[in-house]
């Protein structure tokens, strides 16, 4: 018999939840001379201070949105769409 494991608990136990040591982490000196992050919008909660990323020079990725749309829902079971508008909700061509 399978057993799904719900990973999410295993992520958040692994990670730094603390977003002040977290970001202590993100600064930290590197050896390589590019230190890819990525960071997600939804993870900037409104409490978390964001003047730390000046330190940072940034490049911007920048997805179509229905391409987003799409890799969300397919990462979720049950993708809450609430927050968009129908028309931006991509659906299959006929």
């Amino acid at each position: 018999m399978l057993v799904r494991v719900d990973v999410r608990l295993e992520v958040i136990a692994a990670g730094e939840t603390d977003w002040q040591r977290a970001v202590a982490g993100l600064l930290a000196p590197v050896e390589s001379p590019i230190f890819y992050q990525k960071q997600m919008t939804h993870h900037l909660l409104p409490h978390i201070d964001r003047g730390w990323m000046a330190e940072v020079r940034n490049c911007f990725l920048i997805r179509d949105p229905r391409e987003v749309l799409l890799s969300y829902a397919k990462k979720r079971a049950r993708p809450l769409y609430t927050s968009y508008a129908a028309d931006d909700i991509p659906c299959a061509a006929p």
